[in-house]
């Protein structure tokens, strides 16, 4: 469903001070002044409906929302404590100095510093060892440690480089080729001995692939895994996570069929997403061992009989997605389409022919659709076929979203799933 506060920061920030009278911290302690007549009938929003509008206006990535919690909480001191907890709830750590700052607002020898390290749930950091004045590996596992609610870390590594050998703007597949030193043992026991994670998000843009993933023993427990960055190319000698529902993969190229059997050898997905081709004998395993569980499949394209067979060779589909226009039209033929899919994300071009018969499994009532999801490409609005999806989904009560962003066209299928997880998905989105 659409946030009813889908307005930018600085419209709700407008919206928010036309209900109250910003008071300066500094000046709440002075005595109560009488307001002019036709000031004091301006209504009053209950301090709830406020907190809750700023909580759906964090909602999302960006510049523009930190800004706008930073503004509400310097408004007076009820709303202070609430806009610093949503601004602390997804924090990003790039360099030594930002670490510091941060260990020393969420240090436990104050209340605010307990309440506001208990209020991260989704940690953001980036280990470039080539950057002066990049992160240690120490500085990440104390911060690490100093969340103990923390659900979900996202987590960069760049290797270093020898002066004179790399130059601006070369390809990733030369960045891959860079080192990085190995985890110390005292780091792993800090960060064994900080909260138990569930989603691990790991960019690693070095070729030491033994010592990163390393950090899976840390974490036997995760749920959801996304992975991205050089291509592992043998299982390491470390322990894989045991119960993962949840894995994304997005590689320089496909990753070998030994890695995905030794990442995946005591996990049952319900959801896998693609962003890149894996190679056919990856993408069979992955079908054999997974396909007769997984409730969410991603793809990079849907075009090929071969693609539509993958499809096929899911049965228990609720969600789908593909990132490339042009999907094949006999996806949606009887006897094709998932017949308990209730949510699929395509993307559309100015001649996507794919519509026609998707516009026949929403007027027939196929299956079990309840949500569409475009990924507007140039032209999309031209698409002679668009204008009757939008009536016939009008008619029969099925939700149509139209997006350009790709990181939002993505994140909309994700939180679209309904998933059965014991987890709570929520706070991990947040």
């Amino acid at each position: 469903m659409t946030s009813l506060f889908s307005l930018s920061p600085r419209a709700l920030r407008d919206l928010l001070l036309a209900f109250f009278r910003p008071t300066n911290i500094d000046d709440t302690s002075r005595p109560v002044q009488r307001l002019p007549p036709a000031y004091s009938r301006t209504p009053r929003l209950p301090l709830e409906l406020v907190l809750c509008i700023m909580e759906d206006a964090s909602d999302g990535e960006g510049f523009e929302h930190a800004a706008l919690l930073r503004q509400c909480a310097l408004v007076c001191r009820d709303w202070s404590l609430p806009a610093q907890k949503l601004l602390f709830r997804t924090v990003h750590l790039v360099t030594e100095d930002a670490c510091a700052s941060f260990l020393s607002a969420v240090h436990p020898r104050t209340a605010a510093g307990r309440v506001l390290g208990e209020s991260v749930t989704q940690l953001r950091v980036v280990l470039d060892y080539n950057q002066p004045k990049g992160l240690s590996e120490t500085s990440f596992a104390h911060a690490v440690c100093a969340c103990p609610n923390l659900l979900s870390l996202d987590l960069s590594v760049y290797g270093s480089t020898f002066p004179g050998k790399e130059s601006t703007g070369v390809a990733d597949v030369l960045r891959v080729r860079r080192s990085s030193p190995s985890f110390e043992e005292k780091t792993l026991e800090c960060l064994k001995a900080g909260p138990r994670i569930r989603a691990f998000q790991l960019s690693n843009w070095s070729e030491n692939h033994e010592s990163v993933l390393r950090l899976f023993e840390v974490w036997p427990e995760l749920i959801s895994l996304a992975l991205s960055g050089s291509t592992p190319t043998d299982a390491p000698g470390c322990w894989p996570p045991s119960q993962l529902r949840e894995l994304r993969m997005n590689f320089q190229a496909s990753p070998s069929i030994d890695f995905v059997q030794w990442l995946l050898q005591d996990s049952v997905l319900d959801v896998l997403e693609l962003t890149r081709d894996v190679s056919p004998e990856v993408m069979d395993f992955l079908l054999d061992t997974q396909g007769q569980t997984l409730h969410s499949l991603a793809l990079p394209a849907c075009s090929t009989a071969v693609q539509v067979q993958t499809v096929q060779r899911c049965p228990d589909l609720r969600s789908l997605r593909t990132d490339q226009p042009r999907a094949a039209a006999v996806l949606f033929k009887p006897g094709y389409f998932p017949s308990g899919l209730r949510r699929i994300a395509l993307a559309l071009d100015h001649d996507g022919t794919f519509l026609q018969p998707l516009l026949d499994v929403v007027r027939l009532r196929r299956g079990e659709l309840r949500g569409i999801t475009l990924r507007m490409w140039n032209g999309a609005e031209r698409n002679p076929h668009l204008s009757a999806l939008k009536l016939v989904c009008a008619y029969h009560g099925i939700e149509l979203e139209m997006i350009r962003d790709a990181r939002v066209f993505r994140a909309a299928m994700r939180n679209g799933f309904d998933a059965t997880d014991a987890w709570n998905r929520a706070s991990l989105d947040h």
